[in-house]
């Protein structure tokens, strides 16, 4: 049958232009319906560009208390520090993050990265990550200090961790700056020793408070996609809600990551919390720890573990998925290899 061309263009108020084809058939036939796309591709027509996260002036602190336990309010925002760990961050009194963000370098092995239930098994990623307990990392020893920089200050947070059966640490480095226009600047350093073995991950996790089931993005979608699987999403501007994120692989397992993310927000109706990447991203969300879906074999598993809370992760590199499960592993260029690893993004509450 003979097919249509459908065009339209995807334009990012920043900058950023695509044009999409779509190829459709032009009449029904005993396969499909008529307007069946049988192909598409999308093109960018305008160069990547590097996002100013804020031009604003930083902001001085309006109350500090405690030493150990530290509460630290800018304006609008509260951070609560517990133990050298970002406990709460409140905007105008509403919980907005319960927990991190901090360091996150696991994920749950997918089937490609080993097959769970032969932990030992030659070759296999999975199998050097248990080996070393990169699924339990020890922390070795933190700080936190408040520097005063011009009229603001900035909140560095410094932290050590190992493998439990390493030697090996990993660095983790994050510097919180706060301006006058509501964006909060993260900026993160990983240095993960070089003896280590390939990692599945780059990035921080978090969660937000319970409500924030409403997300949208912009970047590649609208099903879950990999640095090695690119070429089957479209960058475009997405939305849903956090559930529908989820993929039920019949063996729990890492899911629902997305690439080439320009921002993502979530929302719970009353306030959208956007965060925005310098360049791109990779992100997730969920209701499923990372050790939830390890721990199970089967989705209904799962029963009774969901959490309330939204689960975040933002990532600079997460290792490729390859097709290891039955045929080669991941390419070399889809690997997150040790080594020193610049981030940072910024976070806004509206």
């Amino acid at each position: 049958s003979s097919s249509d061309i459908h065009i339209n263009a995807v334009v990012d108020g920043e900058g950023e232009t695509f044009i999409n084809f779509y190829f459709r058939t032009k009449n029904a036939t005993p396969w499909c319906e008529t307007g069946h796309i049988v192909g598409w591709e999308q093109l960018q027509l305008s160069s990547s560009i590097k996002r100013l996260l804020t031009q604003a002036e930083q902001l001085p602190l309006n109350s500090l208390t405690g030493t150990e336990n530290i509460v630290l309010e800018v304006n609008d925002l509260q951070l609560e520090i517990v133990d050298g760990s970002i406990k709460s961050m409140q905007w105008k009194g509403q919980p907005i993050l319960v927990e991190g963000p901090d360091m996150n370098i696991w994920r749950a092995p997918t089937d490609n990265d080993g097959i769970r239930n032969r932990p030992t098994q030659e070759g296999k990623p999975m199998t050097e990550w248990l080996k070393i307990g990169l699924n339990e990392l020890q922390l070795k020893s933190q700080s936190v200090q408040l520097e005063e920089v011009e009229d603001g200050v900035t909140l560095l947070i410094d932290k050590c961790y190992a493998p439990k059966l390493s030697d090996s640490t990993v660095q983790f480095q994050q510097r919180w700056s706060f301006h006058a226009d509501g964006v909060v600047v993260v900026d993160n350093m990983i240095d993960a020793d070089t003896a280590l073995p390939t990692l599945p991950r780059i990035g921080i996790g978090f969660q937000m408070a319970e409500g924030f089931e409403h997300v949208e993005w912009y970047g590649r979608g609208p099903q879950e996609n990999y640095i090695d699987r690119n070429a089957g999403t479209k960058i475009g501007r997405y939305s849903g809600s956090v559930d529908e994120q989820y993929y039920p692989y019949i063996l729990p397992q890492e899911n629902g990551n997305k690439t080439d993310v320009r921002w993502f927000s979530l929302s719970n109706g009353d306030r959208t919390v956007t965060f925005t990447a310098e360049d791109t991203l990779e992100f997730s969300v969920g209701h499923y720890t990372a050790d939830d879906l390890f721990s199970s074999y089967h989705t209904n598993e799962l029963i009774g573990k969901k959490q309330a809370e939204t689960i975040v992760t933002i990532d600079h590199k997460q290792r490729g998925l390859g097709t290891g499960s039955c045929g080669p592993a991941t390419l070399a260029k889809y690997c997150v290899e040790p080594g020193i690893y610049r981030f940072r993004y910024a976070i806004k509450v509206e």
